[in-house]
């Protein structure tokens, strides 16, 4: 019988950051190339939001934030893709 933990394999996961800089009041970005839904992380101000709190991501293409953003807020997008050798 073995002893611990049996290993669990994952996928490899690639990521690239896309960044805006916002507007006045602006609670819609849209993101080149798009993203998988369920697989963006969204950073503003160097602070992590929650999704369905504080943003929506739901169609790969838009973010809309449940609240504007302060003009010249630092938007970042980290999204996530599968990674294939």
């Amino acid at each position: 019988m073995p002893i611990g933990n049996q290993i669990q394999y994952t996928d490899n996961v690639a990521s690239k950051i896309v960044s805006a800089t916002a507007t006045a009041s602006q609670t819609t970005f849209n993101i080149l190339d798009g993203y998988r839904v369920n697989a963006i992380a969204v950073y503003k101000q160097g602070l992590r939001l929650s999704n369905g709190v504080d943003f929506t991501a739901t169609d790969g293409s838009t973010v809309v934030l449940t609240s504007g953003a302060n003009v010249n807020d630092k938007m970042v997008f980290q999204i996530y893709d599968d990674f294939d050798v």
